[in-house]
């Protein structure tokens, strides 16, 4: 404020800052919802998950407006596009070599699309070096994603990096998946002990037990399993190995296949949970 102050330059710098405020605020409100799904083990059936479920919700939430998106992450190894059939000669990779020219209308050119209305960004079909990206790149890669979708799906990969602590640090939500086994345990109590010692306690975090089916004489409860990762288990989803393997290998969807699977109703309960946004659950719980 220039000296003396007088009352109406009081009034108007405290219009300029309440109009800055209100617009931040919309902003922030108009960002889409990011979802990072964290793999607790090599083999656990994660990226399924995460393709299943952005799939259904893309389907679900089509009719009333919002659209979802899947962001491949995995960069030494990521098969979003492969088990959806889709097209993987463009994506993440153009938009490294471009990262100058990153907006809305260069990264939905990048996209596949799949039937269900979901929009897939695929990752490299060469291995890259997990150097290749840098925490800002990858942060206004989410800020543009966020910007063009209502809810953005993160396939991380399993290696902890610069970029996807930035990844971790900006979602809204984490689904860890493992499956009910002593190495899966061990890796999911590994990745949420790293969570913790990296100060993103507070992250809201889902636990998802795959290939989930009661049988006797298992040598684990889920009690047990509980009480080993400390967190309680949010989802379970049901195995049913040989639709989702035909699902998979069809380059489609769980309900294509056979819609009463056991399978596809448990990824239909995460998915209405996560469009519903429900409840947050701390990692520290």
């Amino acid at each position: 404020l220039p000296q003396p102050v007088q009352r109406s330059d009081i009034l108007a710098a405290i219009e300029v800052a309440a109009k800055s405020r209100k617009a931040a605020v919309q902003a922030a409100a108009s960002r889409g919802r990011l979802i990072s799904v964290l793999k607790g083990g090599g083999g656990v059936g994660a990226t399924t998950i995460a393709v299943q479920t952005g799939c259904h919700m893309a389907g679900m939430l089509e009719k009333r407006g919002p659209k979802v998106c899947i962001l491949d992450l995995d960069v030494q190894g990521g098969t979003v596009a492969l088990f959806l059939d889709l097209n993987d000669r463009v994506g993440l990779a153009d938009l490294v070599d471009s990262p100058e020219r990153l907006d809305g209308d260069l990264l939905r050119g990048v996209m596949s699309r799949h039937a269900t209305g979901l929009s897939v960004v695929a990752a490299p079909r060469d291995v890259m070096p997990l150097e290749t990206f840098t925490p800002g790149f990858i942060g206004h890669l989410l800020g543009v994603a966020r910007e063009q979708f209502d809810v953005v799906l993160v396939d991380l990969t399993s290696a902890w990096t610069l970029w996807s602590f930035e990844v971790l640090r900006q979602s809204d939500e984490v689904l860890l998946v493992t499956q009910m086994t002593v190495p899966g345990i061990r890796q999911a109590r590994r990745q949420i002990d790293t969570l913790r010692a990296e100060g993103l306690d507070e992250l809201t975090l889902r636990l998802v037990l795959n290939r989930y089916g009661k049988r006797w004489g298992d040598s684990l409860s889920m009690k047990e399993v509980e009480k080993a990762l400390g967190h309680k288990i949010d989802f379970t989803v049901a195995n049913d190995y040989r639709t989702v393997s035909e699902a998979l290998d069809q380059g489609g969807i769980i309900s294509d296949v056979r819609k009463r699977s056991r399978t596809y109703k448990s990824i239909t309960r995460i998915s209405d949970s996560l469009s519903c946004n429900s409840n947050n659950v701390p990692v520290s719980q």
